[in-house]
């Protein structure tokens, strides 16, 4: 399809996160769909996350089953089944994570018991929505430094709407079951549905689907919950155009944020929300160019 863009390979495990992706110059920064809802919600967190490069998230077990489970969706979808090179190249995947993450923070041994009762319902739900596409890296440029970049886990046809609806998969341990989709999940599907659209694509709707483990006991209470077997629900909405004008804005906003930081780094205090960084350095040589943009 020619909205896809040449991504660079990299000597890693398949399923390791930014296997395959776009390649990001020495003078642009990345913004990820994923960590949208920490620069509104958590502006210092995000800012130390995405240009510090501190206390970043390594990992843990919900993650990495998770992945795993990405994983077989886009394979499955691929293939029509799971192959031996497929779980084999998780099974390398799971022990990379064993070496390099804390007994604290992962078990391996839960993700081998859980994910296979897991990937059951998805797999049916694959069978009954029709995917054009998986696992597809969408980049553009936003300003002079500035690049929205991410993977989209599915699109399919929006008969509705039409055009395509943009999909993202969702795992998670025994909850509640959602009744919608989630704030940081529908602000990360509009951003890769803005990606599309300026990649090429018409976006008629947006769409989570969320695998939720079985539970009858909440993990953070204890306290008994209406027990309930492993399931898939996924909600979609129409992206309408005062959802474009919205996620543009929004998108707007991260990238002029970030290009008035480059050129006036001694505000970082400011843009982002911590007294911590008045009076700190900050190397943006790279982003010293100046000049407006306008690519909106």
């Amino acid at each position: 399809m020619e909205f896809l863009i040449k991504t660079k390979g990299k000597k890693m495990n398949k399923l390791e996160y930014g296997y395959g992706s776009p390649e990001i110059k020495a003078d642009e920064f990345k913004i990820s769909p994923s960590g949208l809802k920490d620069f509104f919600n958590y502006t210092h967190l995000w800012f130390e996350k995405q240009f510090l490069g501190e206390n970043s998230f390594a990992g843990n077990t919900l993650s990495v089953r998770g992945t795993y489970l990405h994983w077989l969706a886009e394979n499955y979808h691929k293939d029509k089944t799971i192959t031996q090179e497929t779980v084999n190249e998780a099974k390398k995947y799971l022990d990379i994570q064993y070496k390099n993450l804390s007994t604290d923070e992962f078990d391996i041994q839960y993700v081998l018991d859980t994910v296979d009762d897991m990937w059951t319902p998805l797999k049916h739900w694959i069978d009954e929505n029709y995917l054009l596409d998986s696992e597809i890296h969408v980049s553009t440029k936003i300003s002079n430094h500035v690049v929205l970049s991410g993977k989209v886990d599915y699109i399919k046809s929006d008969l509705i709407n039409g055009g395509i609806t943009v999909g993202d998969y969702k795992t998670s341990g025994p909850k509640t079951i959602p009744k919608k989709i989630e704030y940081q999940h529908r602000l990360q599907l509009l951003a890769y549905a803005y990606a599309m659209e300026k990649m090429g694509r018409t976006v008629g709707s947006i769409e989570c689907c969320y695998i939720i483990e079985k539970g009858s006991v909440s993990e953070k209470t204890g306290k008994q919950l209406s027990p309930y077997e492993n399931t898939v629900i996924s909600f979609s909405e129409p992206y309408t155009n005062d959802l474009r004008k919205r996620i543009k804005g929004q998108i707007k906003l991260v990238a002029e944020t970030m290009e008035l930081f480059f050129t006036e780094p001694q505000l970082a205090y400011i843009l982002f929300k911590d007294y911590r960084l008045k009076g700190k350095q900050f190397n943006v040589l790279k982003f010293k160019e100046n000049s407006e943009s306008d690519m909106f």
